[in-house]
């Protein structure tokens, strides 16, 4: 089909099934841009002829949706970060006390006391 025969026929009023059903229109014969083009376009009109909402509600829907998953993922990466600091704080604790130990026992050993 060539733009032109495509521009007269969705001029007509009886609108998309005349494009995809008008006789000549082989598929198989188009080239893979235009079948991506058709695929575009039909989904496009079926998204818009079956979309429960109205477009501006939508855009809000989706917007809302993607702050919560913001809100998300920086309440896990605050979690992660809390438990991070909190195993360093352990860690620290640990290592305090080995190297305490580690002292004492060093003073033991040089005072005779083992």
């Amino acid at each position: 089909m060539t733009a032109a025969e495509l521009i007269f026929v969705t001029g007509r009023r009886n609108g998309w099934h005349d494009i995809l059903f008008k006789q000549g229109v082989n598929l198989k014969n188009n080239t893979m841009g235009s079948k991506l083009l058709w695929g575009f376009t039909l989904g496009l009109v079926t998204g818009l002829l079956l979309a429960p909402d109205k477009g501006s509600e939508t855009r809000r829907k989706i917007s809302q949706k993607a702050n919560d998953l913001k809100d998300r993922f920086e309440d896990f990466i605050d979690t992660i970060s809390e438990k991070f600091e909190s195993s360093r704080s352990d860690a620290d604790e640990m290592g305090s006390t080995a190297r305490g130990e580690a002292q004492s026992f060093a003073r033991d050993v040089r005072n005779g006391v083992m």
